[in-house]
């Protein structure tokens, strides 16, 4: 007797903007929605996605089915060390109720990803193990005393993977390297971005007008303001722009713990009245402070992937970065941007100088990113990268 295809997938994460995105910057639930969608039309027409998701115990976190074919279970933990074994009891919830997985894949390879790993053996579920940062830089394991024990936790994990979903080529090299794993079991596809075009014209002054930013060439940031994105090197290059004595102003957009710890660095530098920090911005206004940057600088010390950058080139804006995995698979370096080694606060100067001083190299530089973008990193192909990564390891490569 042929065995019913069903091809129901299980994701476990910890993003609960998926439960609208007002709870933050991004577009989760549309990308889930998208892959709930394709994964039906591919061959699993009776599948269904469930994902578990870390949520505190807030009225608003409900369990929801947005469309036919997915449905968002919030863990409505008492607490964070709750969340691995709340995970688990949903798992064991939808079991009982005569659901089970053929496919997880969890959204980190330690916490959740043990939880995802005790499963699979159990309901005899194929395991896929995400990897969205880069888990082998140093610098991440020596940012907090635990992440070489979550790195030792995912490596078990990984190892027992029947795939592994990296989001950029060079991550996923540095897997295959350090586990001597057959490649095709590494299986690239990045997360999909969702950034609605917008015009980039040669005078932003409406649009710096629009942000509260003034007419002077702006450089631009968003993100966490965390040790991983290395921002004491960011506000020192800014510095040494300012010296150079060209009219510039430095927008960090975001937030995060090392907040005041940068104001101060700021202050005591005496660039304070360069700076602006807005806070953090939901994604449309994001587009806005996007468009309005003449340059986008990142000097973290590691990136899976680099979605600002995605965000920036998708608007024309250009981007000078330090090659922290994720950025050189995304910009081609002299080219769409520049890329510096790790660091380098001379080098990342110099690249940034440079589009400043000149306007027609930074126009084309940004051009060419956007078609870049639109070439490569188009929402419609990266979704179909994640259903097509599903159907890799529940099919055999077929």
């Amino acid at each position: 007797m042929m065995q019913k295809k069903i091809g129901n997938i299980l994701l476990i994460g910890k993003d609960p903007a998926i439960f609208g995105n007002n709870l933050g910057i991004g577009d989760a639930l549309e990308r889930h929605i998208g892959y709930a969608r394709r994964w039906r039309a591919s061959g699993f027409p009776d599948a269904e996605i469930k994902y578990i998701c870390y949520t505190d115990r807030s009225e608003f976190f409900q369990r929801q089915s947005p469309i036919e074919g997915l449905e968002l279970i919030p863990t409505r933990s008492f607490c964070r060390a709750a969340y691995a074994w709340d995970a688990w009891r949903q798992i064991a919830k939808l079991v009982a109720k005569g659901w089970t997985p053929d496919l997880i894949s969890p959204q980190t390879p330690w916490e959740e990803g043990n939880v995802s790993a005790i499963a699979s053996r159990k309901y005899g579920a194929k395991l896929v193990p995400q990897l969205h940062f880069d888990l082998f830089s140093q610098n991440w394991k020596d940012e907090n005393w635990m992440n070489p024990i979550r790195f030792k936790l995912a490596e078990r994990v990984l190892r027992q993977a029947d795939g592994i979903r990296v989001v950029s080529n060079v991550l996923r090299q540095k897997a295959v390297d350090h586990f001597q794993s057959d490649s095709s079991l590494v299986l690239v596809s990045p997360v999909p971005v969702s950034v609605k075009s917008h015009v980039k014209i040669s005078d932003s002054s409406k649009l710096k007008k629009k942000i509260g930013a003034s007419d002077a060439p702006l450089i631009l940031f968003v993100g966490r303001f965390c040790e991983q994105k290395n921002l004491p090197l960011w506000i020192r290059v800014a510095g040494n722009v300012v010296k150079q004595g060209v009219s510039v102003q430095f927008v960090m957009v975001g937030e995060g713990h090392l907040l005041e710890f940068l104001k101060k660095q700021i202050d005591e530098l005496g660039l304070t009245t360069f700076f602006s920090f807005p806070g953090k911005k939901n994604t449309e206004d994001l587009i806005d402070y996007y468009a309005a940057a003449d340059l986008f600088l990142l000097t973290s010390d590691y990136e899976g992937y680099g979605r600002v950058i995605v965000e920036a080139n998708a608007v024309g804006t250009p981007v000078v970065s330090t090659k922290s995995t994720g950025p050189e698979d995304l910009i081609e370096n002299g080219q769409t941007g520049f890329l510096t080694d790790c660091g380098d606060e001379q080098a990342l100067t110099e690249r940034v100088m440079y589009l400043l001083e000149d306007k027609k190299t930074r126009i084309q530089m940004g051009a060419a990113a956007k078609q870049k973008m639109i070439q490569e990193q188009s929402p419609e192909r990266l979704h179909n990268g994640v259903i097509d990564t599903w159907r890799s390891v529940l099919l055999g490569g077929n």
